[in-house]
């Protein structure tokens, strides 16, 4: 039987979270996505959801992305935690590497079959 692999979404933004959960319902075998838009429903799931990979974006209308990251990580300490990004540079890989990240992703076109490739490798 196939690992279900239980993804939290979290992402302020509207329209790219829905392209993100769809891309993943459909592409990754097994998936069940649930989706965190706003800081309320980020506090309902902290540590009381059982997921198997964190996607969350940077930067968030409500929360700078790094913040978020450290935030999930406390919730979820054995979680690895995929970011996507408007733009990489210096800066932000080095966060990303100091926050042990699973992978970094560029917002781009092809960012949500990246952010998939992403999450089935966990």
């Amino acid at each position: 039987m196939a690992k279900t692999l239980r993804i939290l979404l979290v992402d302020g933004i509207a329209d790219r979270r829905e392209l993100l959960k769809i891309v993943l319902d459909a592409a990754v075998d097994g998936c069940f996505v649930d989706v965190v838009g706003d800081p309320v429903r980020l506090g309902e799931v902290l540590g009381a959801t059982d997921v198997t990979a964190i996607v969350a974006t940077h930067p968030s209308p409500w929360l700078d992305g790094f913040e978020l990251v450290e935030r999930l990580q406390d919730g979820f300490p054995d979680v690895p935690v995929v970011l996507l990004v408007d733009e990489a540079d210096e800066s932000i890989a080095s966060a990303a590497l100091r926050l042990g990240l699973a992978d970094l992703v560029v917002h781009d076109s092809s960012a949500p079959l990246r952010v998939r490739d992403a999450v089935a490798r966990v």
